[in-house]
Parts: structure tokens; C-alpha cells; sequence
């Protein structure tokens, strides 16, 4: 028995030490891997602080340009490293022949005041735009064209660019021809627009050189207006297109598409518009006045102390087509020195559309009445919509009314023609004399090729005819071929 007690107890001592032993190998173990991971987190802890630091200088180097002080000077500082000079600015110290200056230290100057370069330049918000440098959120679109055309006249004499039957033989006899090469309809634009918090803000100034109409270059400006677009609707306030006009409707022409029997006119305008549901339009505006366009044989004086007043209603349930009614209340008021005055109050109607056919093809139309609409309305003489009395200086209006048509086809997908046709028409009183204009009429065909995207080319035959109370009559025939070029 005491054998076997002495046989565990020997057992039992021999599996402690081994155990001992197992257990201080794997300590010696695990403290041999901990030594090993804090080795590897010291090391990645540096790494980490060198990319940090890293980090760190790039975020200065990108607020240094930010700021423009990489290769500017600032506030009389001077800047001393050429790879980050402005290499369109010229140092006569450096630059000059045989200068003993080092290269290293070449100095460059720059006034950053009112400099709008210091950022790159970005995409706009809109197409053929791009953003102001400088931080700015204005996206700015520059454009226009520049267009020449040769102009030969059957009669009218020195007419210019712009085509108007209404004024045939009113500057000149416009019994004999004319050949001419006209540049005047050459035209410029800037196109700024810009987000709100609500809505966006547009301003837009556009001029051309055709501020005579006789050949002569003389800067017109055709518009000039700023645009605030809400959730409601839009405010817009300049000179611009009068809210008589459909835009929609105007064809395509070499020259002024200036086609008697439409209404057509550019002047300061404060308009409200809105959508009134999903396919209607509501347009109202406030318009310069004038009384400037009254036939009178006496000198008298316009004077207008209310703004024309227009309303338009469009209905457009879809881009296929679309009708739109406008209607105008003008106060005509003509002063006589020393004689009174007299005043009348005018207004006018026009209804417009236009309709696609055949996918590609679009024919519009224009009719329109009224009395006293003088200026507004294209074909006629702008002072044949009212006339003061000879006898008692009394202000009578007179009837205008008119109409256009015009089909736009597109022969392939460079080619396309435009016909256009109309005609514009003021009542003469009994007792006005034989020469009194009555009506005019328009009618053109042309063809535009665009043999590259920015090179257009255009023929174009033109008839306008002008005639009288007595029936005398003027009339012109017009061939045109014209470049343009964007």
C-alpha cells in the first residue's frame, strides 16, 4: 500500500512540474507578442503623425492659393519665385536683354484689387455658361454673331438692313435701286444669371450696330433687362420686348424678320407673369408711353401721365401648339402751345399661335385690331394710328388692323426655308389728303444652310409695297445673300 501512495506521489509531482513548466512558456510567450504589438502600434502611430502632418501642409498650401498668394504679390509683397509668376505679366528688370538679375530672384507684381482671375474658371448653370471667377455663384454666358450681307434694291434707295414697306419713299424718292454690303445686324450679348434661396436673378444686355438703318455702324441697344424667377412667378424690368409680342410666333428671316401685320416693339417694360395652371400663361405689364407718334400738321407736344397698360393670356397645353391672346389700353394726349391740347385713349387686340407639323415643320400666324395702335404695330407708319383735327385740334384715332402668316420647313437637317407673308392696314379719315399711307404688305422666302455649326448661309427674295389713300403705291424688290458667322 505504502508503494502505491509513493508511485501517485511521484506521479502526481512529475505532472506539477510539467504543468509549471508548460505555464511559464506560454507567459514567456504572450509577453514576447505584447512587446511585439506595441512595437508595431508605436510604429503606426508614427506613420500616422507623418501623414498628419502631410495632411497638414497640403490644407496650407490650398488656403495660400485660396487666398492668391501663390505666385501674387500681395499688399507690396513681393514674390520671388518664377515657376509661380503670372507668365502674362512682364518684368522689364528680367526680362530685358542682357539683365545680370539671377533667375531665382525675378520679382513679379500684381494689383489682386478688383481681380476676378485669382480662381480657376468654372462650368455654369446653364448651357454655353460659366461661372465668375473669384468665388462667385454668377454664371455668365458671352455671345451673338457677326453677320454680312450683300443687298440689292429694285427702288428703294440707301433702305439699309432692316426692310420696312411702310417707310418707302418717306426718306427718299425710292425710284431708283441700290446695291449694298451691310455688317450693321452684327450682334453682342452678356447673359448673367445667378441662384437665390428662392427662385434665381437674371440680368441681360444686348446691342447690335444697325442704330440708323442706312449702312453707317452706330451701337443700338436692343435690350437691356433683369429677370427675378420666384415659386410664383416672374418680375422682369428693362427694355425689352413688349408684352404684346408672341416671341413664339416671329419667323426666321437673313434680316430682321420684319414682316407687316405683327406687333413689334422693344421698349421698358415692368411685367409680371406667372402660370396660372399647368397649360396657362398669364402676362401683365406696365409700359413706357408716348404721344411722340401723332400725325399733326402744327408743332404740338406728346404728354402721357399713365404707362401703357397690356395684358396676355397664352394657353399652351403642349409644345406642338399653342394660342395667345393680348390686349392694350394706352393714353394718347397731344398739346398745342398756346392752342389746349386734347387726349384719347387707345387700345388694341391680338390674337397668335402656332402650330408643328409633320415633327420638324411650324407654321404661325398673327391677327390683330385696334384703334390708335400707331407704334406698336409693324407695317404701318408709326404716326398713322392717331391725328389732330386741322380745324378745331380735335385727337382722333384711327382704325389699325392686320395679319400674318409663316411656315418654317427643314429640308434635311442643315438646310431649311422660310415663307412668310402680311399685311397692315390704317383707315384714312374723309377729310385727310390723297397722300395719306393706308397699308402695307410683306412677303419673303429664303434659304438658310448651316454647312458648319457655326457658319450659316442665307439667300433670301423680299417684296414690300406701300399704298396710299389716292392709290398711289411704292413697292421694292429685295435679293439678299448673307454670312453668319456663330
Amino acid at each position: 500500500m505504502k508503494k502505491v501512495i509513493l508511485v501517485f506521489t511521484v506521479l502526481a509531482l512529475t505532472f506539477a512540474n510539467v504543468a509549471s513548466s508548460i505555464a511559464e512558456d506560454d507567459v514567456a510567450a504572450l509577453r514576447r507578442q505584447l512587446a511585439e504589438q506595441r512595437e508595431l502600434i508605436k510604429t503606426q502611430q508614427q506613420q500616422l503623425d507623418r501623414q498628419a502632418q502631410t495632411l497638414d501642409q497640403m490644407n496650407q498650401r490650398l488656403d495660400e492659393l485660396a487666398a492668391g498668394k501663390s505666385g501674387e504679390a500681395k499688399s507690396g509683397i513681393q514674390l520671388s519665385s518664377d515657376k509661380t509668376a503670372d507668365k502674362g505679366m512682364q518684368n522689364p528688370e528680367k526680362d530685358s536683354p542682357g539683365s545680370s538679375v539671377p533667375n531665382k530672384e525675378r520679382t513679379i507684381f500684381r494689383d489682386v484689387v478688383g481681380d476676378l482671375n485669382a480662381a480657376a474658371v468654372r462650368k455654369g448653370e446653364f448651357p454655353g455658361s460659366f461661372k465668375i471667377p473669384g468665388g462667385s455663384d454668377v454664371s455668365l454666358a458671352i455671345g451673338g454673331f457677326v453677320k454680312t450681307v450683300a443687298i440689292s434694291d429694285s427702288d428703294a434707295e440707301t433702305m439699309g438692313a432692316t426692310f420696312l414697306p411702310s417707310s418707302l419713299g418717306t426718306n427718299r424718292s425710292d425710284t431708283h435701286g441700290g446695291f449694298s454690303l451691310d455688317s450693321t445686324l452684327t450682334r453682342l450679348f452678356l447673359d448673367g444669371r445667378a441662384p437665390l434661396d428662392e427662385g434665381s436673378v437674371r440680368g441681360y444686355v444686348e446691342g447690335d450696330l444697325n442704330s440708323s438703318n442706312n449702312g453707317s455702324l452706330g451701337v443700338k441697344m436692343r435690350h437691356a433687362y433683369g429677370v427675378w424667377d420666384t415659386s410664383y412667378g416672374s418680375l422682369t424690368a428693362g427694355h425689352t420686348w413688349s408684352t404684346m409680342m408672341d416671341l413664339k410666333i416671329l419667323p426666321e428671316g437673313l434680316t430682321e424678320p420684319t414682316v407687316s401685320g405683327v406687333f413689334f416693339m422693344r421698349q421698358p417694360v415692368l411685367r409680371w407673369s406667372q402660370h396660372l395652371s399647368d397649360d396657362f400663361n398669364l402676362h401683365i405689364g406696365l409700359e413706357d408711353p408716348s404721344s411722340s407718334d401723332i400725325s399733326s400738321s402744327q408743332t404740338i407736344f406728346g404728354d402721357t401721365s399713365i404707362p401703357d397698360v397690356i395684358a396676355g393670356v397664352e394657353y399652351s397645353p403642349s409644345d406642338e401648339w399653342h394660342l395667345r391672346l393680348n390686349g392694350m389700353v394706352r393714353r394718347i394726349s397731344a398739346v398745342i402751345p398756346g392752342a389746349g391740347e386734347d387726349e384719347a385713349t387707345a387700345w388694341g387686340l391680338g390674337l397668335t399661335g402656332h402650330w408643328n407639323v409633320f415633327q420638324k415643320d411650324k407654321l404661325v400666324f398673327s391677327g390683330l385690331y385696334g384703334e390708335g395702335l400707331g407704334r406698336y404695330l409693324l407695317g404701318i407708319q408709326s404716326t398713322a394710328g392717331s391725328v389732330l383735327t386741322p380745324v378745331n385740334n380735335d385727337l382722333v384715332l384711327r382704325d389699325n388692323y392686320g395679319g400674318m402668316i409663316a411656315y418654317l420647313h427643314h429640308w434635311n437637317a442643315s438646310l431649311r426655308s422660310t415663307a412668310m407673308a402680311g399685311a397692315a392696314f390704317s383707315d384714312s379719315l374723309d377729310w385727310q389728303p390723297g397722300n395719306t399711307f393706308e397699308n402695307s404688305i410683306y412677303g419673303s422666302v429664303n434659304l438658310m444652310w448651316s454647312i458648319k455649326p457655326f457658319i450659316t448661309l442665307g439667300v433670301e427674295y423680299a417684296y414690300g409695297s406701300l399704298e396710299n389713300k389716292d392709290g398711289s403705291d411704292l413697292g421694292n424688290h429685295r435679293m439678299a445673300v448673307g454670312i453668319q458667322v456663330y
